[in-house]
């Protein structure tokens, strides 16, 4: 073989192996742009989770507060709980309508199957305490009850998709931490495998 022809060729060598750590990186870091976003996605639904958590907790405090106004009669109390719990019984519904969205696995979503219904019956109770606060302040103690009897059943529902979201968070966050260092290694290889080869090759030529 020509010199002229070995060195075309040690060339075009170096421009497949380059291709090749190329092709094999973009592959890789595809897999793991993919692995990675759904850590993010379940990340979100956590948070969701979590602020769904905290709207549970605000609607029995609005309901409370409703009642504490009428025990002291005092309307002003009543009409913010009112308020609130409007804009929290939204807030919790616009949370799981997100969670919804971002949950893939049907675990999770078998949980939030269980979670939705509760959901309304809970937020339909503590409109129904707000409302006796104002119409019938002595037979609010009985709906407060309800409230309490309905809290308690969401709050069993809602600590199960909560597990399901960390369980699937931990999950994917181990399988991103492997996809990384399986990517690592795996580009490392390759330059040191096409590297190996080149300079095999170099020596032949010289």
């Amino acid at each position: 073989m020509k010199m002229r022809s070995q060195i075309i060729a040690l060339g075009l060598a170096g421009v497949a192996a380059a291709a090749a750590t190329g092709g094999i990186g973009l592959l890789s870091g595809r897999h793991l742009g993919g692995t990675i976003g759904d850590v993010i996605g379940t990340s979100q639904a956590l948070q969701h989770s979590q602020e769904a958590d905290m709207m549970h907790d605000a609607v029995r405090g609005d309901a409370q507060l409703a009642v504490l106004g009428a025990l002291q009669n005092e309307p002003a109390r009543i009409d913010e709980a009112q308020k609130d719990l409007r804009e929290h019984g939204q807030n919790f519904e616009q949370q799981l309508k997100a969670l919804r969205a971002l949950t893939p696995d049907a675990t999770t979503l078998a949980a939030l199957d269980a979670v939705e219904p509760k959901v309304r019956a809970y937020l339909d109770t503590a409109s129904r305490v707000v409302a006796g606060a104002r119409s019938n302040p002595a037979g609010v103690q009985q709906d407060l009850q309800a409230l309490q009897a309905s809290f308690l059943a969401l709050e069993d529902a809602m600590e199960q998709l909560s597990d399901s979201i960390t369980g699937n968070y931990r999950l994917q966050s181990e399988a991103a931490s492997a996809a990384v260092a399986q990517t690592q290694w795996l580009i490392a290889a390759t330059m040191l495998v096409t590297g190996a080869l080149l300079a095999g090759a170099a020596f032949w030529l010289s």
